[in-house]
């Protein structure tokens, strides 16, 4: 390997299949260069043994963890100093939404209590090895865990790697450094990416069909009986509820919440089925603005684009401001089909007469498709609207949001005069245009999928993390991928 090459690799892990798939692509790591160090952080206790029986450095978060009293707002101003962290409380957010864990003073002391249990880790792996740098790698993930260890490394001047899925089936994009989103870098794309790109969109455009990583694929399903009530779902929560008799310790340790939730969407999905408008391509005599629905508890809101948290009254709002003869269709995500609630979609229908809710069995597409514009926070809708030559305004922070082809509103930006422009000057992104900024993502991601164990895969996974570690750490930070610290 090159001399660029960092002496000690930590991997993190949160569940047992972040300890399978990073544990191989360690030891495929170690084949190719034995003298490489890498270590282990565990917020998952029951794959401890697993990892210290294949002989890697295991360094668990519980072990030691002292309790911490609630910070004051002093102390707390104290910690966003120390870690670089421009507001505490804001990443408390996907924690309470996702486990229903509201009590700010408790999650305001776990994260404090993370964060110097995790300090303590990092001088511990350096310890002896001064010079070496640091890298610390980890899925991308809203949780205090994840946040925490994302701060504490950049706090010890390691440098830190989100693992995020690309537009791309099986790519990666590689987040360094940073909170936010990856955007490509405006550079002329080689000729064999273009080539590769082109092949791949044209594929896409025929099978009509929405890139989805092979470890969310169980969230893709309509909200029935048949998503909640399955074997995999009981076993999951036998081994949860195993975890807990043998005193276990790991981050997901709210079972009950998620069982309330997921049988409330079921319910509310069923009630809904008379909201639901359909969906035919062939009417055009009322123009259309598409708005996707976004996964409520997903990373690119509750993180990157938290003051769109409230999309129903982001979707009155757009209904407010279009110009008068168009109707604002929206359909919720594949993933969370039944998360907004019944009565939230009556009252938006019931007082928005021009907002029409699609069907979730509806293509995306098809609908993209035929929308004069399409109007998106973050969802990866907007880049199919892209791919599709569609005029796209997004209001949040996405791998596409930086590019000249859409139209991106700030943060406090004039939203429906910038709709009523777009609207009015009608303009869509040439195929060449279009080809060249997919082949701009296609050269910021890399090759491999998380957590498929198929030897073509870990081949590639490895490889691609090979390469970056080659290449040095330094010019591969990505500066606009920062959000925070």
């Amino acid at each position: 390997m090159s001399a660029h090459m960092p002496r000690i690799l930590v991997f993190a892990v949160i569940a047992m299949r972040e300890v399978e798939f990073f544990a191989e692509a360690a030891k495929r790591l170690k084949a190719d260069d034995p003298a490489l160090d890498i270590c282990f952080v565990s917020f998952f206790q029951p794959g401890n043994r697993r990892l210290r029986e294949l002989g890697f450095r295991c360094f668990d978060l519980y072990e030691g963890l002292a309790s911490q009293a609630v910070p004051d707002s002093a102390q707390i101003r104290v910690l966003e100093r120390r870690y670089g962290i421009d507001n505490l409380h804001r990443l408390l957010i996907h924690e309470k939404l996702t486990q229903g864990q509201y009590d700010d003073d408790v999650l305001l002391a776990k994260f404090s209590a993370y964060l110097a249990r995790l300090d303590a880790i990092l001088e511990e792996i350096r310890a002896g090895r001064p010079g070496q740098e640091l890298v610390v790698l980890q899925e991308l993930g809203g949780f205090v865990a994840p946040l925490s260890l994302y701060f504490a490394a950049r706090r010890h001047g390691a440098t830190h790697v989100f693992f995020e899925p690309s537009f791309f089936k099986g790519r990666l994009h590689y987040v360094v450094n940073g909170l936010g989103a990856c955007h490509p870098a405006e550079a002329e794309v080689p000729a064999d990416t273009r080539a590769a790109v082109h092949a791949y969109l044209a594929r896409s455009r025929a099978q009509r069909a929405p890139v989805i990583p092979v470890k969310d694929r169980h969230h893709f399903r309509d909200m029935g009986l048949s998503k909640v009530f399955n074997t995999a779902n009981a076993a999951g929560l036998g081994r949860k509820l195993g975890y807990k008799w043998q005193g276990l310790r790991q981050e997901y340790e709210y079972p009950w919440h998620h069982t309330v939730r997921a049988l409330r969407m079921l319910v509310d999905r069923r009630r809904s089925a008379g909201l639901y408008a359909s969906f035919d391509g062939r009417n055009r005599s009322s123009p259309y603005v598409y708005f996707p629905f976004h996964v409520q508890l997903d990373y690119a809101l509750t993180v990157r684009s938290p003051e769109y948290l409230d999309q129903i009254g982001l979707v009155r709002y757009l209904a407010d401001v279009l110009p008068g003869g168009f109707r604002l269709y929206v359909k919720e995500h594949p993933a969370s089909v039944g998360g907004f609630g019944y009565r939230a979609l009556r009252e938006l229908l019931h007082t928005h007469r021009n907002v029409r809710v699609i069907h979730p069995a509806v293509n995306s597409y098809d609908i993209i498709e035929n929308a004069r514009l399409v109007v998106t926070v973050n969802s990866k809708v907007g880049a199919e609207a892209l791919m599709l030559g569609k005029q796209v305004v997004t209001l949040g922070d996405a791998f596409y949001s930086n590019s000249p082809l859409v139209h991106r509103v700030g943060r406090s930006g004039d939203v429906d005069g910038v709709i009523s422009a777009v609207l009015a000057q009608d303009r869509s992104p040439s195929p060449e245009e279009v080809e060249q900024f997919f082949g701009q993502v296609w050269e910021a991601s890399r090759a491999g999928e998380l957590y498929v164990m198929e030897q073509e895969n870990m081949r590639a996974f490895a490889g691609s993390l090979r390469d970056f570690l080659e290449e040095g750490t330094g010019i591969r930070a990505f500066p606009h991928a920062s959000l925070q610290g």
